[in-house]
This record gives C-alpha cells, sequence and structure tokens, in this order.
C-alpha cells in the first residue's frame, strides 16, 4: 500500500530507501477500530507492530483485576518486539485507545531487519534502554511518592517538555481519571478526590477534555521531592 510508511519510525528510518520499500510491501496493513485488542497477554506468535496512525494502551491486569496501564503508544511507535527477540509469551495486552491504522511484521523479517542494518539495531537498543529507564522510575514513584506527587507528575509530563519554563500549561486532551489512575498506580477515587485539591487550590484549572495549569511553581513544588 504506496499511501503508507515506515519512514517516520524511529526503529527504520535510517534504512536505505530500496530496503525499506522492500519492508513496507512485506508488511501486512491492519485497520483497527477504538477499544480493539491486538494482543493478548500469553499469546505465543512473534509479530512486531507499528502504528502508522492513531493510539493504543499497553496494560496488565493484576490478581483482582484492576488494569495497570503501562504505557500509551502513538504515530511512529512499535510493539510486540520482545516476543520476536525472546520467542516467549506475550507479557501485556495491547488494545487501542483509537482507530489505528498498523503494519503488521513477522518476527522473522523483524530480526533479519534488525540484524542486516545495525543502525536500526542500535535504535531498537535505544528504544529498549528508554523502556527500562521509565520503568524504573515509575516503580520507584510508586514506592516512594504520595499520590498527590505521583499526579502531579503525570500532569506535568502530560504538559510536554516545551511548556518546561512557562508560568501556565495546556493539556489539550486529558485522559480520563481511570486512565491516569492505571498509570501512576491510584485508585480513580483518588486520583479524583487529589484533582479536586488541586482545583480548588487554584493550582488546575479543567474545561472539558482541556486542563489549565494555572500555577505550574505550585504543582512543581508539591510533585517534586
Amino acid at each position: 500500500m504506496s499511501e503508507y510508511t515506515l519512514a517516520t519510525t524511529l526503529l527504520f528510518k535510517d534504512l536505505p530507501a530500496d530496503k525499506l520499500a522492500l519492508l513496507e510491501q512485506e508488511c501486512i496493513w491492519r485497520t483497527y477500530g477504538a477499544n480493539e485488542t491486538i494482543i493478548k497477554f500469553g499469546d505465543e506468535y512473534t509479530d512486531v507492530f507499528v502504528i502508522f496512525d492513531g493510539e493504543t494502551h499497553v496494560l496488565n491486569y493484576s490478581e483482582n483485576g484492576k488494569a495497570v496501564d503501562y504505557a500509551t503508544l502513538k504515530t511512529g511507535d512499535l510493539f510486540g518486539e520482545m516476543a520476536a527477540i525472546d520467542c516467549l509469551p506475550r507479557s501485556a495486552w495491547v488494545t487501542t485507545k483509537s482507530p489505528s491504522t498498523i503494519a503488521v511484521l513477522s518476527g522473522e523479517l523483524f530480526i533479519s531487519t534488525i540484524t542486516e542494518h545495525p543502525q536500526s539495531a542500535l535504535n531498537l537498543l535505544r528504544r529498549l534502554s528508554s523502556i527500562v529507564r521509565k520503568g524504573n522510575e515509575q516503580i520507584s514513584n510508586v514506592r516512594l511518592l504520595s499520590a498527590e506527587q505521583r499526579i502531579g507528575l503525570e500532569l506535568l509530563r502530560l504538559t510536554g517538555a516545551e511548556a518546561l519554563g512557562g508560568k501556565s500549561s495546556m493539556i489539550e486532551s486529558l485522559p480520563n481519571q481511570t486512565d491516569i489512575a492505571n498509570v501512576v498506580g491510584l485508585t480513580r477515587e483518588t486520583v479524583a478526590r487529589v484533582m479536586s485539591k488541586f482545583s480548588q487550590e487554584k493550582i488546575i484549572e479543567r474545561k472539558g477534555r482541556t486542563l489549565e495549569i494555572l500555577d505550574r511553581r505550585r504543582l512543581q513544588e508539591l510533585a517534586i521531592p
């Protein structure tokens, strides 16, 4: 499908044009609606998925059925690479957040591409290193930080790096309270309570799906130990 390309993905952006074109031809391109399951925990196949358009959740479930959200992946991200590398069953669920178009590569095709092109292999190592660092940070936050700190840090993260120096910041499409709770390891009720407290203290103001951070300095003081 010539209208689809993998050139914008971090992993494959450095491939020679002829190899990239061949890879795109060998992909299977699939479309999904919102809230569809792409990967189930324990699945035993090694396909790798690259998001051309849309967003997905990577999540798991605790013994009592509570969802634990590992990450939100967007256009240009990939998932499923761990199973292709170690040939073990899937370690998480992946579901769509929005309608999505996704390229599917066989595990064999993925591995051959990585091994034949050192820059793509280095890009993969950088991605995996980033995942490990983020996981370590999340573990530290869950063990050491209060509910206010966890939620404050997540709100600061959602504003994006470009707003770090600003006094006020906008989050144009705020995740719902359940999604925030899953990311920071709290209950939805706790998120609602803390968000209400931030609002009462004039730190944030919400209008529909948009949230404005009115007092970024105060939020940073509350969030950062």
